[in-house]
């Protein structure tokens, strides 16, 4: 029988600049002179986040990432070739972690990249993985796009020969 492979947690320094780079995102956040043009739930929920509860958010974000694990490393290959190394990872490929955090229900790493970003999502506005691995909340893997800028990252994984989050190769578009 084989020894379980240890999983590296986040080092602690790593998690608090990213933390402080929030806080100092957050402290900057104002609304746009659009705001009131632009009103959705999602949006409200999440002004609301920013304006009064950035601590409890940041707190939120800083749980997490200590919970997060950082699989081995991928073997070098052609389809590994342009993935990101050093994926924080919560949830699985089909089910990644949620939160719900005063009054913000989302994906965690939609959470985490709107959080630390102090960014509002528009209409059809998606968090792309630059990684390829939706249970991946590092935020420097996390990316605001569009959902055609999505399905682009998808084609491109598997053309790669990159695997669908059900494990099996998909053939052809």
């Amino acid at each position: 029988m084989k020894p379980p492979i240890s999983e590296e947690r986040v080092p602690l320094p790593i998690i608090e600049q990213h933390i402080q780079q929030g806080r100092e995102n957050l402290a900057r956040f104002r609304r746009s002179p659009f705001h009131d043009q632009l009103r959705d739930a999602n949006r409200d929920s999440y002004t609301k986040l920013f304006e009064e509860y950035p601590e409890e958010a940041l707190a939120e974000c800083e749980h997490y990432f200590k919970k997060a694990k950082k699989p081995p490393a991928k073997p070098n290959t052609l389809s590994n070739s342009q993935s990101y190394e050093g994926c924080w990872e919560l949830g699985t490929q089909a089910n990644p972690q949620r939160v719900d955090c005063f009054g913000v229900e989302d994906y965690l790493y939609r959470f985490v990249a709107l959080v630390l970003s102090a960014t509002l999502p528009y209409d059809g506005e998606v968090v792309r993985h630059r990684c390829h691995n939706r249970k991946c909340i590092r935020p420097d893997h996390l990316q605001l796009g569009s959902q055609q800028q999505n399905k682009a990252d998808d084609n491109e994984r598997r053309y790669v020969g990159r695997v669908s989050l059900t494990g099996r190769a998909k053939r052809g578009n």
